[in-house]
């Protein structure tokens, strides 16, 4: 049972940490448009950032439910992604948005990892909630990727 409890905590501290990272990706999203004037661009940060609400969203739900008290925003996260975004105005948008991308796609093998584990505990609602963030991830880095591959200024 102590074995239990101490996975418990451990997957606590690891939601913790991804819901951190939702808060950067959230706060880059609408930092970086300020640094190009790239419509399409702008328009596909926008929709991120529209998503990234609904995850923010379902991982403090997830947390609650889980009986922690999850953070409501993380002034670190916020400030760390307009320096990053601040990269885009002297250069260009490629190194912000690959950064993003490797994010996205760690966050996506985080929620896989997630996945499992609620599988194997048997919580088969926690576990296709976490497949779903995943999916919403994995579509955000190819998303980004192909903008770190075209984009210009």
């Amino acid at each position: 049972m102590a074995e239990r409890a101490t996975a418990h905590a451990a997957l606590l501290a690891e939601l913790g940490t991804a819901l951190l990272a939702e808060f950067g990706a959230r706060s880059i999203y609408g930092a970086i448009p300020r640094y190009t004037h790239d419509r399409a661009l702008i328009d596909m940060l926008a929709k991120l950032r529209q998503e990234q609400d609904e995850v923010v969203l379902r991982v403090q739900g997830l947390l609650r439910e889980l009986g922690a008290s999850p953070k409501r925003k993380s002034w670190r996260r916020v400030v760390l992604a307009n320096v990053l975004a601040v990269w885009a105005w002297p250069f260009s948008v490629r190194l912000p948005l690959r950064v993003c991308a490797d994010a996205e796609e760690t966050r996506a093998r985080w929620y896989g990892h997630f996945q499992e584990y609620f599988l194997s505990v048997g919580d088969t609602a926690r576990a296709e909630l976490c497949a779903d963030l995943q999916i919403v991830k994995l579509r955000h880095t190819q998303a980004l990727q192909a903008w770190v591959v075209n984009a210009v200024r």
